[in-house]
């Protein structure tokens, strides 16, 4: 949805999501598919080297998996450093002040992002399923309630740094919210996306003058 609202901003084309990366942690649950982070930097760089070649020059990569995090911090500069092309990572909100003020000040955690962005899709049937699963989630685990990652050496572990580790509850990675603001997600999408359309203008500049 972030990416459909910044080409719809900026009049650039938007590709299909890359399927499969680094899962990781997710690999517990059913259907956790990935690939290792050196084939999916691989398997990227080959895409951008592709567009590059047929001409696109504000390339932007929409990263909304905090796996690839630090995969796509390193991959613009080692590709500039290798390949000469310069090309935009951004995560998540873009560190638009707005866009986290208003998910901040509604709560409802990642199911008011994600309910925002069905709205912006017109999936209004895929909103009233997340409301239905966070009520049953609620009755089961209760609301907002804070869960402990276990044992307490992984703890330990995160709290000196990003460490592999695996889930040990449903409710680890997000705790059931009945805060879910569809309305607010979408805002905060907005708001992100006309943000970003800034740093495409300046990414121009930018390769311009490379």
């Amino acid at each position: 949805a972030l990416a459909h609202e910044v080409g719809r901003l900026s009049g650039g084309m938007v590709l299909p999501t890359v399927p499969f990366s680094w899962v990781g942690c997710t690999n517990v649950f059913s259907g956790g598919i990935g690939v290792r982070e050196a084939v999916f930097m691989r398997y990227l760089r080959e895409v951008v080297k592709a567009l590059w070649k047929s001409g696109f020059r504000r390339i932007l990569i929409l990263n909304g998996h905090g796996g690839n995090f630090y995969a796509l911090r390193s991959f613009p500069h080692d590709l500039f450093k290798e390949e000469g092309i310069p090309v935009l990572c951004i995560y998540g909100e873009a560190g638009c002040k707005e866009a986290e003020e208003i998910l901040k000040r509604t709560g409802g955690g990642e199911g008011t992002g994600v309910t925002g962005a069905f709205r912006l899709l017109g999936r209004e049937d895929l909103i009233e399923e997340t409301l239905e699963r966070t009520r049953h989630t609620i009755a089961e685990f209760g609301d907002q309630s804070p869960v402990r990652l276990e044992p307490a050496a992984a703890r330990e572990s995160r709290r000196l740094g990003v460490v592999g580790h695996d889930y040990s509850h449903e409710c680890l990675h997000a705790q059931p919210d009945s805060r879910i603001d569809p309305e607010a997600g979408a805002e905060a999408i907005r708001k992100a996306a006309t943000h970003i359309v800034g740093a495409l203008d300046a990414l121009r500049v930018y390769v311009g003058r490379t």
